[in-house]
């Protein structure tokens, strides 16, 4: 493994997923921002917050094209069913929030209108394996930050990222699964990544060389040494 920054903690976690805070940090704090449907979405020319309706917003009203931030957090959406569900968002859209949900499934290709996508957050929610098929996020190559966290998953299957291809995936954050053994060959594909942050509940892990990587996060792990390299 290249050089890198290692974090390395060996305490348990107290930290819940559930405890985290509403994820508007990529909203500028002086940007006006005036309600654009209904007193549950407010927007300013580059960004739109329909975060947090409880429920009771299950689909995007239609938004201006100048629009390339979107946070559709905290909404109690069951599931993505494909592209249609974001047919009312720019194509040019960079940022997308999908954060705690309660989401079980997302069709593949649901992201693949978006031809400018850099930053992905899909955590928080209930997703697995198979009901996350990869083409659900991979068919969007300009894909540089892709947050899954605090979503109960286990162990990466070692076809995962193999499957296809992600360029210029740069950051990947695991962070608050249920990962207790990990070999990290299967981030072999991911010929960017630089940054990846597994602070979840492992107690195994299998070494792999990995050029670009700068940052790996390991706090909160059970490991009790880590493998030589």
């Amino acid at each position: 493994m290249s050089m890198f920054v290692l974090l390395v903690s060996l305490t348990s976690s107290t930290q819940l997923c559930w405890s985290q805070p509403l994820r508007t940090c990529w909203l500028d704090p002086h940007t006006v921002r005036r309600p654009c449907f209904k007193n549950k979405c407010y927007c300013s020319k580059l960004t739109a917050d329909c975060s947090s309706n409880a429920g009771n917003l299950s689909f995007i009203p239609k938004l201006t094209d100048s629009v390339i931030f979107l946070n559709f957090s905290n909404n109690s959406l069951a599931k993505i069913d494909g592209v249609d569900f974001f047919a009312n968002v720019s194509t040019r859209l960079h940022f997308l929030d999908l954060y705690n949900n309660g989401l079980t499934y997302i069709a593949p290709g649901s992201f693949r209108r978006f031809t400018k996508l850099t930053k992905l957050l899909i955590g928080g929610n209930k997703l697995n394996y198979s009901t996350l098929p990869l083409g659900a996020v991979v068919n969007v190559p300009t894909l540089e930050a892709l947050d899954i966290a605090c979503g109960g998953l286990g162990p990466v299957p070692s076809v995962f990222f193999y499957q296809h291809a992600m360029p210029l995936l740069a950051r990947l954050e695991l962070s608050y699964n249920d990962i207790r053994h990990l070999d990290m060959n299967v981030f072999q594909p991911l010929q960017s990544l630089h940054g990846l942050l597994l602070w979840n509940k492992l107690g195994e892990l299998t070494p792999s060389y990995l050029p670009s990587l700068s940052h790996l996060g390991l706090h909160e792990n059970a490991l009790v040494d880590f493998p030589d390299t």
